[in-house]
C-alpha cells in the first residue's frame, strides 16, 4: 500500500474515531444536561431563538456539566473532527474520481471542503451563543450559527452520499471482475 493511501485511511480512521466520541459520550452527556434538547451542531434543519433559549437556559440551570463540556471538550473534538474531514473527505473523493473531466473533479472536491469549513464557523458562532447566555442572545446571533449549521449539513451530508454512491461503484466494479 502506497504511502498516501496509509495516510488517507490514517486520516480517515481518526475522524471517525474523533466522531463516533462525540456521539457516543459528549452529545449525549451534553443533551442529558440540556433536558433532553439536541445540541445546535445536530440540528441539520437549524433553530431558531426560541429553540436557542431553551437550550441555552437548560445548560446554564443546575450544575452546569453539560454547558462546560460543550464549551470545553466538546469544542476541541469539534474542531478537531472538521480538520481532519476537511482532509479525509475530498481526498477520497479525489481518489475516486481519477477518471472524471477535471473542472466537475474540482468543483466536487472544493464543496466537500467547504462543509467542515461551515462547521468550524458554525462552532464559532454557536460559542458565542454559549458564553452570551440567555438574556444576551439576538435573533440575529442565532439566525447566523443557524445558517452555518444547516449549510455545513447540506455540504456533508451532500460529500458523504457521493463518497458512498462512487466507493460503491469501485467495489462492485471490483467484485464483477472477480
Amino acid at each position: 500500500m502506497r504511502t498516501s493511501k496509509i495516510i488517507l485511511w490514517v486520516v480517515s480512521l481518526s475522524a471517525l474515531f474523533v466522531l463516533a466520541l462525540m456521539n457516543l459520550w459528549t452529545v449525549p452527556t451534553i443533551r442529558m444536561d440540556a433536558g433532553g434538547l439536541r445540541i445546535f451542531d445536530n440540528r441539520p434543519f437549524g433553530y431558531d431563538l426560541d429553540y436557542a433559549t431553551k437550550l441555552i437556559g437548560n445548560l446554564y440551570e443546575g450544575n452546569q456539566v453539560g454547558l462546560n463540556l460543550y464549551l470545553g471538550l466538546q469544542r476541541k473534538l469539534d474542531t478537531l473532527f472538521p480538520i481532519l474531514f476537511a482532509i479525509a473527505m475530498p481526498w477520497a473523493l479525489w481518489v475516486l474520481t481519477a477518471r472524471w473531466n477535471n473542472p466537475f473533479r474540482v468543483a466536487l472536491c472544493v464543496a466537500a471542503f467547504l462543509g467542515p469549513m461551515c462547521d468550524l464557523i458554525e462552532n464559532y458562532f454557536v460559542g458565542g451563543l454559549l458564553r452570551a447566555g440567555v438574556d444576551d442572545i439576538t435573533k440575529e446571533m442565532v439566525a447566523r450559527a443557524s445558517f452555518f449549521s444547516v449549510t455545513k449539513w447540506v455540504l456533508d451530508v451532500t460529500a458523504g452520499a457521493v463518497f458512498l454512491i462512487l466507493a460503491s461503484d469501485v467495489l462492485l466494479d471490483r467484485w464483477r471482475r472477480g
